[in-house]
């Protein structure tokens, strides 16, 4: 499942765009920003660790 720009991010973690392949990281409630690729559509690649103590 992608991800468009303006869309509100439901995971911490790193994204791909599915055209270009650029990576960003994002926080849980950011928005997807444009790509720089114009065809942005983003893609969680790994999601952000819980580190239980």
């Amino acid at each position: 499942m992608g991800y468009h720009p303006g869309q509100k991010c439901p995971f911490s973690g790193h994204y791909r765009c599915a055209n270009c392949r650029l990576e960003i990281e994002l926080v849980r409630g950011d928005n997807f920003p444009p790509c720089k690729c114009g065809e942005g559509e983003w893609i969680l690649i790994r999601p952000e660790r819980k580190t239980f103590r």
